[in-house]
């Protein structure tokens, strides 16, 4: 195929990652919004809704489907952690991003061990959707730098799709993330207040406002890149 030399690693791997973000995210989309068995998407507080009481909260049966997206998600990070140790090319960002996978890691630890499992869907359902255009946005222009030739129209199309891996990273990892996420980790716990334990939610919490940092940082990146590309 004729790649670029820097390319011959990371092209394996961004399909792999393109491929995996979109089924992910069309499985996540699927349980939290398009099954119609949750509405916590569209009404925060509902993560909270349930018909069990304080004394066996922690026992409550786990749906399949949010348990079997947990563990996807989870084996998936977690060979994220062994790749960018040992297997990737190593990139400027890849401190940043064993952070973020530890962070990931973490904050589906503890949500299972919390119970906050449709928490973790948001999380899942908000983030996933940038991941999945990236990746596929990396891949095209690996394949528009074949043969060290930048093909006008590739460039064209690979900016285009930047532009909208940008848009929906300040739509859904920034505004909807506060306003769906953190509204629903912050206010709807305090209102909720029956089945809120303190230990997990602080430190939940943290793990959250961490993640939330993170994306700030990576949205100046990628205000800055904006800047050399328009």
């Amino acid at each position: 195929l004729e790649f670029k030399p820097g390319d011959v690693e990371k092209a394996p791997e961004g399909i792999f990652r393109s491929l995996y973000y979109c089924v992910i995210t069309g499985y996540g989309a699927y349980i939290s919004y398009f099954s119609g068995r949750y509405n916590f998407i569209q009404q925060p507080c509902e993560v909270y809704s349930s018909n069990v009481t304080w004394e066996n909260y922690f026992e409550q049966e786990i749906p399949t489907d949010i348990l079997s997206l947990y563990w996807i998600q989870f084996s998936y990070y977690l060979s994220g952690v062994y790749m960018e140790l040992y297997m990737d090319k190593r990139r400027k960002d890849s401190t940043m991003m064993l952070l973020h996978h530890f962070v990931t890691l973490s904050l589906m630890y503890f949500s299972y061990m919390g119970r906050y499992l449709k928490h973790g869907c948001i999380i899942f359902f908000l983030n996933d959707i940038s991941d999945a255009i990236l990746e596929t946005g990396k891949i095209c222009v690996y394949f528009n730098n074949r043969g060290g030739v930048v093909r006008k129209y590739g460039d064209i199309f690979c900016n285009i799709i930047f532009f909208f891996f940008t848009v929906s990273w300040f739509y859904f990892r920034l505004y909807l993330f506060c306003v769906r996420l953190l509204h629903s980790s912050n206010w709807c716990a305090y209102i909720q207040r029956k089945i809120w334990r303190p230990r997990l939610y602080v430190f939940f919490n943290l793990l959250l406002w961490t993640l939330y940092i993170m994306q700030m940082i990576w949205s100046y990146v990628s205000c800055v890149l904006l800047q050399f590309m328009f």
